[in-house]
């Protein structure tokens, strides 16, 4: 089938008005929806559609209709992708000034260290919404304070809203949101210390801690303290005890596997002389929520082995090691070994000392991070990134006592 010349110039003439009418009723109607760049392209290609030029273009196209058909298709095309381009959102300057607004608000809290801030929370700003709590992931949280891209203006009053789901910025909620990451590296290290934990041997643990325990006595009355992590963790033990003269035995249960638990009582039974006394002391979450709950990630954090890091001249694995022991365990079952078994020990007195041993992590957390003296003896042996790491991890933990998420426990027995 062929056409004729005026056949198509006919048709290309009805499509060009039909075409024309359109964009009449459709710029009408969206009026400043159109952007002023594209409307004049708009009227170029209206005017190149005109009688006259369709005339002279088909007679140089005479006897190619199909070429015509293309062109046709291609200026339908260009038709419209350009009111697409024009009917396209704006971002709008008072977004911008929001965003602005928003990580001026968040600095109040959080410092960046570099002169701008990092893209993550760049970005935050700009999809946060009034109506929608802005959620920071837990690992990019901690990575960021340890690595030192950012700081807590306020440590202490910052950790403890975030923790306790309380902070605010310009009306919007501000809340730790556990990750994908988070939860698995949780999850894997209380798999690992239940199912797979390394050797414990009471004897062993008894003397060491004990050993521990009094170096650490003699030297919370000097000026500084013991420069690892174990040392600095039980300084908080030390300084607010009672000197424990007459204690035989003072332990702390943090560093005991819960499936050791049982053997580590029944052997502190079988060595308390008559008349001795002993003290235990010994961390429990405020429920016994799933390893999945998020309440357990965050509660976790302080707890958790620290990152290895391949400048650090410390680089074997601490003598002492703290277990998950503190977010399986509970009193009752710790008393209730105590009080059973062949040698069953006497409950002398049952204290929460959540209160003072947060104030003691709070101070050595203070010391480490502001003393010239202590801080420089620290990293003597650890890194930077390590140095970040204790003062935040003791600044978590007194947080998390504050808040009530973790109960502290000091139980004494007798023989």
């Amino acid at each position: 089938m062929f056409f004729t010349a005026s056949t198509v110039q006919s048709h290309l003439t009805q499509r060009a008005a039909e075409l024309s009418a359109a964009y009449g009723r459709l710029r009408q109607e969206a009026g400043p929806l159109i952007s002023t760049h594209v409307t004049p392209h708009l009227l170029r290609i209206q005017s190149s559609i005109s009688q006259q030029s369709l005339s002279d273009f088909i007679q140089a196209s005479k006897f190619r209709p199909g070429r015509l058909f293309l062109i046709t298709a291609a200026v339908v095309v260009v038709l419209v992708v350009a009111f697409m381009l024009a009917g396209r959102p704006k971002r709008s300057p008072n977004a911008d000034n929001g965003s602005l607004q928003y990580l001026r608000a968040l600095q109040t809290v959080f410092v960046p260290t570099c002169s701008h801030w990092p893209p993550f929370y760049s970005s935050l700003a700009r999809t946060s919404k009034p109506t929608r709590a802005t959620r920071i992931p837990l690992s990019r949280l901690l990575q960021d304070l340890i690595e030192g891209t950012l700081e807590l203006r306020t440590p202490t009053p910052s950790l403890h809203e975030l923790l306790s789901g309380r902070l605010t910025i310009l009306g919007r909620h501000v809340e730790i949101a556990v990750d994908f990451k988070s939860r698995m590296n949780v999850t894997l290290w209380w798999i690992r210390d239940h199912y797979f934990p390394v050797e414990f041997k009471p004897d062993v643990y008894i003397r060491a801690y004990m050993r521990l325990f009094y170096q650490l006595f003699i030297v919370a009355q000097s000026k500084h303290a013991s420069f690892s992590p174990e040392g600095l963790q039980n300084r908080a033990v030390v300084e607010r005890s009672l000197a424990s003269s007459f204690v035989a035995y003072n332990l702390n249960l943090d560093y005991v596997p819960h499936g050791s638990l049982e053997a580590l009582i029944r052997r502190l039974q079988f060595t308390l002389s008559a008349n001795s006394l002993a003290s235990l002391e010994l961390a429990t979450h405020q429920s016994t929520s799933s390893i999945f709950d998020a309440s357990f990630a965050l509660a976790a954090v302080p707890f958790l082995p620290r990152r290895p890091h391949i400048n650090s001249k410390l680089q074997q694995r601490d003598t002492l090691s703290r277990t998950s022991v503190v977010l399986s365990a509970s009193l009752s079952e710790v008393i209730g070994l105590l009080s059973s078994g062949d040698a069953p020990l006497t409950i002398a007195s049952v204290a929460n000392i959540s209160s003072a041993h947060a104030k003691a992590l709070d101070v050595t957390a203070t010391r480490l991070e502001h003393d010239p003296g202590m801080r420089s003896e620290f990293l003597d042996n650890h890194t930077l990134e390590q140095w970040r790491e204790e003062v935040l991890c003791l600044r978590w933990e007194a947080a998390l006592l504050k808040i009530r998420m973790l109960t502290r426990w000091k139980i004494l027995v007798r023989r």
